[in-house]
């Protein structure tokens, strides 16, 4: 990918319409000379259509809900999330402006993912009830028996950059890693990844599966994860039928997207004790409304959609996005570029 104008010195201009800090600015710009990064913060889809204007060729912004029709020079967006769903049907998502995803950048999804999980074997929302309480009961001690997670099968359903940094933790726990994939021929990761983090070659999992088997995942594995993005195969993944088939007292974990689940047939799971207990960070729909049979559940923990949140994520992100501007300014191949006709 080139300059449109064919001047390999001709300015870059980048529009970033999220706050940046000067470090950050300075990153980006530190990239080649011909990198001009102008800030201006949005918050609406309305002001970012008018924050564009033709100078732009790069467009920095998690949201999609923006016009095209000042932007006629604009050729990439990029996101600061992994998933990209938020765009689908968008005038973005309809034109051939180029889209790449910020995958790599989130670590704390899979730690969030194995913390929810480790919360949950070893009882402490119990727990945390009990010392709200004040109490230390022999009888109620005796209930704290915690899930054994050495030894336990993990399936992780999506194997981009959160779910092997998840299998890389659950490994380390001594748990047992299969995956369930779209392409299993795809084994090694060739996308961004931070420096320590992830399964580059694909060599942690015992078993790769594809999605269309992923019945077999489900009767064979402690715990599922689900780490795959929202697109038209994956609405409901967990049905009814497929919540049925998990594992009796099996952990559901969802860092993905809510609607990946039929919610009220994994309720019904966790009421019966069929399911063991459920860690989830998305709901369908977000927000979650007050009185939701949700917040009722007992073996569930419920967070906010906050598994992407730290305090080092924009700087991993302006990594990927400093990358990736060098490779414009060089003419070389993107990395992590969406490909709308998988939806992700």
């Amino acid at each position: 990918m080139t300059n449109p104008t064919g001047d390999a010195a001709a300015p870059i201009h980048v529009l970033s319409v999220r706050a940046l800090t000067a470090a950050q600015i300075e990153r980006l710009h530190a990239v080649s000379p011909r990198i001009r990064v102008e800030v201006r913060p949005c918050e609406s889809g309305e002001q970012i259509s008018a924050a564009l204007d033709s100078r732009f060729e790069v467009l920095y912004s998690q949201r999609g809900d923006f016009a095209l029709d000042r932007a006629a020079g604009l050729r990439w967006l990029q996101t600061e999330s992994a998933g990209v769903d938020h765009l689908h049907g968008s005038a973005v998502w309809a034109s051939d402006v180029q889209v790449t995803s910020a995958n790599g950048a989130h670590p704390q999804v899979a730690e969030y993912a194995i913390a929810g999980l480790l919360s949950f074997a070893h009882r402490f929302p119990a727990t945390f009830d009990l010392q709200r309480r004040g109490l230390w009961d022999d009888a109620e001690r005796k209930k704290l028996m915690p899930m054994a997670l050495r030894g336990a099968t993990i399936g992780i359903v999506g194997y981009g950059a959160i779910g092997r940094e998840i299998a890389r933790l659950a490994q380390s726990l001594g748990m047992r890693v299969r995956v369930a994939v779209r392409d299993v021929t795809r084994r090694a990761y060739d996308g961004w990844l931070l420096p320590g983090t992830g399964d580059v070659d694909g060599s942690l999992p015992e078993a790769w599966l594809p999605i269309a088997q992923i019945d077999e995942l489900l009767t064979e594995c402690d715990v599922i994860v689900l780490a795959v993005p929202l697109a038209g195969g994956t609405r409901r993944l967990l049905d009814a039928a497929r919540i049925g088939r998990m594992r009796p007292g099996a952990v559901l974990v969802n860092i993905g997207r809510g609607a990946l689940v039929d919610q009220d047939a994994m309720i019904a799971a966790l009421e019966s004790g069929a399911l063991g207990g459920a860690v989830l960070d998305v709901t369908d729909p977000e927000p979650l409304p007050a009185g939701h049979a949700l917040w009722r559940t007992s073996n569930v923990i419920l967070t906010p959609h906050i598994s992407g949140q730290s305090p080092t994520m924009l700087d991993n992100v302006m990594e990927i996005f400093a990358e990736n501007l060098r490779r414009y300014a060089g003419g070389a191949p993107l990395m992590n570029i969406v490909q709308r006709e998988l939806g992700y």
